[in-house]
Formats: C-alpha cells, structure tokens, sequence
C-alpha cells in the first residue's frame, strides 16, 4: 500500500478536510433538495383540479421517486464525500450531482409527461432543469479547481 506524505500532496500549503464550501456542500445541499421536493409535491397536491386529473396518481410517484431518489443520492454523496480521501471519489461525486441532478429530472419529467399529456411538464421543469444545470455546474468547476478538494481527495489507493 502505497504511503504519502502531507508533503505530497497538491497543494501542501492549503486546506485540507471538509470545511468551507465542502461543508455547504454536504450539509445545505442536501437538505435544500430534500425541502425542494416536498414543497413541490405539496404545492401541486394542493392545486384546485390536480389531484383530480387521470394520470395523477403516476405523476405524483414520479415526482417522489424522482426528487427523493435525487435526495438520497446526494445524501448518500455527502457521506463518501466525508469519510474517504481518495482521488477517484472527486470524480465520482461528479457523475453523482449530474445524475441526481439534470438526469433525473428529465427522467422523471418524462415519465410525468406521459403520465398526463395535457400538463406540459416540460414547460414546468425547464427554470427548475436550467437552475440545475447551473449549479450542478458551478459545483463541478468547484470540485475539479479547489485547493481544497485536491488536498482532502489526494490517496490515489
């Protein structure tokens, strides 16, 4: 097993550990997510008409599955996120924010979709999907540019 020095890292002289926007990351992020799809859930649970509508019942699973199955994942980031120090998990907590991210909810907007014609779920999702992608962005350039990051995911094993 390969041994490394807090010499060898990459930037010896700058932070290291979760802190910072690291803790943001895995602390805020994850709750806001879980709040966000309550809320929407709620909100079209308590539109006069929508409860009523054929396909409701499909729209609202894909809803949950959709937004928890998002949450979880990032929860489950969270985790590897602070309990490892290797140099791969930076890449896997990339392909996980696109996932639980932008692919998501184009997946579960496409099953709402057909679940209810008439809704135009796509018209619905696109602030939300554009906002996504921004920040799912925004925190992809965090992961691969700071200091931080590269001195707390250093191990190559």
């Amino acid at each position: 097993m390969l041994t490394l020095s807090h010499s060898s890292m990459p930037y010896p002289t700058a932070p290291k550990g979760v802190g910072g926007w690291l803790r943001f990351f895995i602390v805020v992020v994850c709750i806001i997510g879980l709040a966000r799809v309550f809320a929407a859930v709620y909100e079209l649970e308590n539109t006069p008409g929508v409860p009523d509508l054929a396909g409701w019942e499909t729209y609202r699973l894909a809803m949950y599955v959709g937004g928890i199955g998002s949450v979880v994942m990032m929860f489950w980031l969270a985790y590897i996120l602070s309990k490892g120090e290797q140099m791969s998990l930076r890449n896997d907590a990339i392909k996980i924010l696109w996932i639980a991210g932008p692919v998501l909810l184009i997946a579960a907007g496409a099953v709402m979709q057909r679940s209810i014609p008439d809704a135009q779920v796509f018209n619905y999702l696109i602030p939300g999907l554009l906002a996504t992608t921004f920040w799912t962005t925004v925190w992809t350039i965090y992961f691969l540019k700071s200091k931080r990051v590269a001195n707390t995911y250093w191990k190559k094993h």
